[in-house]
């Protein structure tokens, strides 16, 4: 017989309990017998502990003699199970072992590592709870919780209710009344019902168990022969393994007190003594993992030269991290409060791990199996690194998401024993949210099984009944969704951050972000003040996704829209709706695309034209379209008004003429420009056609050109009307390497490229007129402005006169390379460099997206009291501190922040900061000094030394 057990983790007093039993099977013959798992979901029996945090606690089996228990756990710690027949004759043995995780909603993030479907899962409640109204609705909150993790991590598996209190709920109406109530839940799962097991004894869907008599109690007995058959027809029990491998766990497993993990060659050593050679070893670690003998995860870097032996040492150094610091105490906590007092209360009260508190928490782990264990637990987002966080040594903050507190108010009142859904319970869906909200919040609904309302799968509702039945949101998957959204959206946030484990408030960009659990309708509720919001719902939407692929993939999702007291709309419904112009149905209801853009405006993609636009993306389709949307989604969270032809162009309009007026009412316009853009303007010289990239900038140079010299005139009605229509305050192209082209945004990829070879094509262009791009620019010149302005120098333009100006206005280079003394410094010097392949490409189009943006607000004109607003969407700017001093009196922030708000000097921020540039410093500097130090070209130097001497004589005072 093969013995195999995990130490529990230990249990305060008072708590409750999870007992997961994993009762295996005979292993002669090379037979694999499998496990039997069982889960407590509300208090049974609470008795004083003796145990020591750090020793097990062991069920006894009470069909055992004292000295034959004693004996079991001498050999391995394990109780054996002994099966019966119905008639209560013995059957071979099966060997048990326990795992005891603790009732806290803390722990619960460690079920993966021991949930699988080769188990069978006694599911333990208190009768007394279910017949009771008040605790009625968390008792089967708990079970609902069991049910939704068995449904995930062990699909299918046996699950046996068991329960508790027979002594008191005693009467066959009583039990009768029980099932019922089970009943009424469990048809609306129908995955879980049809894995309980059915009490035939009993002739009930659970087993009624009397505690206080223990082994005695028939109940318990009758469960024992029904937990014995459900193990007998797993179908892992069936299955053959070499005997080899049953020989070298048997060995690894006597040694696991010393050694409780082996890293992979020195378990290749140890099993080539059984005649096993590294390939079979790798699909027999594989195996172990599989039914949850060992772990190894040989997709995770690091943690692939690692076979964890002894599970609970896996679980005891993550609960070093993950615990409730005030029931569970350790050793080491009282030393590390005293050595660590800021780390150690940043992490037990508001969840953020600093690198320093790690390293003593973990001082006793190898450095290898510390960094790789690490990893394991950002994969199964245990923690989430925060790159915007750091502590004092500029390491990255660790958030801790089953750490943080239950709600924004800290309530200590709420026992560490409940969920998160019952901490929220008080917060649910009501009509009141769908009148006056509806346009800033959108509900994500997670559900076991599709939420369909009527029988049709295309149906655009969903109604709050079915939504109450079906959908439930699992422990934990909020607090995760926070964390992920704080690791990949870090440097988007203003601020500190509310969170806590049911709620959270926080501001991205402009916009003020509140994610909120709301178990009345099993939701996550999204909401923002966002008056754009549509990019920044798909953020979020994806990063949900995100994290349910990662621990629960088989989960639905489905974002919906509150529409009324009893139902919602399908989101994906509603903007398909938007975008075809046709009507929804809510039974007999129609809602019209009008009361639609009502509704939902703000998380509607935009579609049409505007009055204005701040920023226009011009992009060649085939080659930068991935960059362009990602770059309209970001400035668009910063609530500017963006042209993008794939969202505002409306169908059935000439729309090369759309996107030309567009141009003619943006303020800056944005001139994608990269090597494979300009590659495809080469072919005019052969072949002329209408190049519709081409034609966007040339029109963006006229029409800027036309703005400039209108500007100069004396006002008169017709100069004014023209000045109406010519928006046009900037150009700033953006240069792309390679590594921003489709394909490798798509793949995650780099690859090699040069500015060199993008500034050489511009030269090599083509020295011809495109007439077919010609004739398009002037019939619309003429059309849209009249035939004053068709004189002007420009429209005679070769190709590479065109793009030759497009290059002539300071851009943004966006080129990332680790050694920055490599970048290009300006239009004057080229530097051929290979672009680096170590840069965090979202931390980078967030950067670029914010140098644009800045460059948006500076020269679009501030609204007035009496004047029209510009854009409803758009909140007026903070004005600048550093704006309203002489540049003398400075600090560093305030010299950095005058350096980032022009793009032409944001690209010198990086040595600004290395040198802790005050406005002393900066204002007696040369034009020489900024060349030389800061590595700028001569014309920015000159540039930022003139407007220093500017701000300084409208301020008073003198120049340097």
């Amino acid at each position: 017989h093969h013995h195999h057990h995990h130490q529990p983790l230990h249990q305060e007093d008072g708590e409750e309990e999870e007992h997961q039993q994993q009762v295996e099977g005979d292993w002669e013959e090379g037979q694999c017998q499998e496990q039997a798992a069982t889960s407590e979901s509300t208090p049974t029996v609470h008795q004083p502990s003796q145990v020591p945090p750090s020793q097990p606690k062991r069920a006894p089996s009470p069909l055992l003699s004292t000295d034959a228990l004693e004996e079991a756990f001498a050999r391995q710690g394990e109780s054996i199970f002994l099966r019966e027949t119905a008639d209560g004759k013995a059957k071979d043995p099966l060997i048990m072992s326990i795992f005891d995780l603790g009732g806290q909603s803390s722990f619960y993030v460690f079920h993966p590592f021991f949930m699988n479907e080769h188990s069978v899962f006694p599911c333990v409640f208190n009768m007394a709870d279910l017949l009771n109204e008040k605790r009625k609705g968390d008792a089967l909150m708990f079970l609902e919780q069991w049910w939704f993790m068995i449904h995930h991590y062990a699909f299918n598996a046996p699950i046996l209710l068991v329960g508790t209190h027979a002594d008191k709920i005693q009467t066959r109406r009583e039990h009768e009344h029980v099932q019922t109530i089970l009943l009424a839940k469990l048809q609306n799962h129908p995955h879980i019902l049809k894995a309980v097991q059915y009490n035939t004894k009993g002739d009930l869907c659970f087993f009624p168990v009397d505690n206080t008599k223990s082994g005695a109690d028939p109940g318990v007995r009758t469960l024992r022969v029904a937990i014995a058959a459900a193990v007998a027809e797993l179908d892992i029990m069936q299955v053959k393994v070499p005997l080899s491998w049953i020989a070298l766990f048997d060995k690894l497993k006597a040694e696991q007190s010393t050694k409780p993990l082996l890293h992979f060659d020195e378990l290749c050593s140890t099993a080539s003594s059984f005649g096993m050679k590294e390939d079979a070893v790798k699909i027999c670690c594989q195996f172990w993992h599989k039914i949850g003998f060992a772990l190894h995860y040989h997709t995770i870097a690091g943690m692939d030269q690692i076979v964890i032996i002894d599970i609970q040492w896996a679980v005891d150094l993550m609960t070093r991290i993950i615990r409730n610091f005030t029931l569970h105490v350790h050793e080491q906590d009282r030393r590390l409060l005293a050595s660590h007092t800021e780390e150690w209360v940043a992490l037990t009260r508001e969840g953020w791990l600093h690198q320093s508190l790690l390293d003593e928490l973990w001082k006793d782990v190898d450095e290898n199996v510390r960094d790789a264990f690490l990893s394991l637990m950002v994969r199964f987002s245990l923690l989430m690194p925060v790159k915007s966080a750091k502590d004092d040594r500029g390491n990255p903050l660790l958030l801790c998401p089953q750490v943080l507190p239950f709600t924004l108010e800290h309530d200590h009142e709420i026992s560490a024993r409940w969920l998160s859904n019952c901490a929220a319970k008080a917060t649910s869906y009501n009509s009141i949210d769908s009148r006056t909200q509806t346009s800033q919040s959108v509900y994500f609904a997670t559900s076991m099984t599709p939420l369909i309302s009527s029988g049709f799968g295309d149906d655009p509702s969903v109604s709050v009944k079915v939504l109450r039945q079906k959908a439930f949101v699992p422990e934990g998957l909020l607090a995760r969704v926070i964390g992920a959204l704080l690791s990949l959206k870090g440097s988007q946030v203003r601020g500190k951050p509310e969170l806590s484990r049911t709620h959270c408030r926080m501001v991205l960009g402009e916009c003020r972000v509140e994610l909120q659990l709301v178990p009345d309708i099993g939701s996550i509720k999204f909401a923002t003040s966002a008056h754009r919001a549509e990019y920044l719902f798909k953020e979020v939407f994806d990063i949900v996704q995100q994290v349910m692929s990662e621990v629960l993939p088989d989960t639905c999702l489905v974002a919906l829209l509150p529409f009324s007291d009893t139902h919602l709309l399908r989101f994906d419904n509603v903007v398909q709706a938007y975008m075809t112009q046709s009507s929804l149905f809510v039974g007999a209801t129609q809602v019209r695309i009008a009361q639609l853009r009502k509704l939902y405006a703000p998380l509607l993609p935009p579609t049409g034209t505007m009055e204005h636009y701040d920023v226009f993306i011009s992009y060649r389709q085939a080659v930068n379209s991935q960059f362009a949307l990602a770059m309209h989604g970001r400035l668009s969270n910063g609530q500017l008004a963006v042209f993008l032809d794939a969202y505002n162009l409306e169908r059935g309009l000439n729309f090369q003429h759309g996107f030309m007026e567009a141009i003619c009412k943006t303020y800056v316009v944005c001139p994608l420009v990269s090597v494979a853009t300009l590659e495809r303007m080469m072919t005019i010289k052969t072949k002329d056609y209408c190049d519709n990239t081409l034609l966007e900038w040339w029109c963006a140079l006229v029409v800027s050109r036309l703005a400039t010299n209108i500007a100069a005139k004396t006002a008169s009605p017709d100069i004014q009307a023209l000045k109406d229509k010519l928006l046009v305050q900037r150009l700033c192209p953006m240069f792309l390497s390679n590594a921003w082209s489709n394909s490798l945004m798509q793949k995650g990829q780099l690859d090699s490229d040069s500015q060199s070879t993008l500034f050489s094509l511009k030269d090599r262009l083509p020295r011809v007129i495109s007439i077919e791009t010609q004739t398009q620019l002037l019939q619309f010149l003429k059309t849209h402005l009249g035939p004053s302005v068709l004189g002007m120098d420009e429209l005679s333009f070769t190709v590479q006169q065109v793009v030759s100006a497009v290059f002539s206005h300071d851009a943004l280079m966006c080129w990332d390379a680790a050694d920055r003394s490599l970048a290009l410094k300006g239009h004057g010097t080229l530097v051929p460099y290979q672009v680096s392949v170590n840069f965090d490409k979202d931390e980078q189009l967030e950067q670029y997206a914010q140098q644009v943006g800045t460059l948006a607000r500076t020269v679009v004109p501030e609204v007035t009291a009496t004047s029209k607003p510009h854009r409803a969407a758009v909140h007026p700017v903070d004005t600048l501190t550093w704006s309203e001093l002489h540049p003398r009196d400075w600090s560093i922030d305030e010299v950095q922040q005058f350096v980032s708000s022009r793009p032409m000097w944001a690209r010198y921020l990086k040595p600004f900061r290395a040198e802790d540039c005050d406005g002393i410093t900066l204002f007696e500097i040369t034009v020489e000094e900024l060349i030389e130090y800061f590595g700028m070209t001569r014309f920015h130097a000159a540039k930022m030394r003139s407007e220093l001497d500017g701000l300084a004589q409208n301020i008073g005072g003198t120049t340097a």
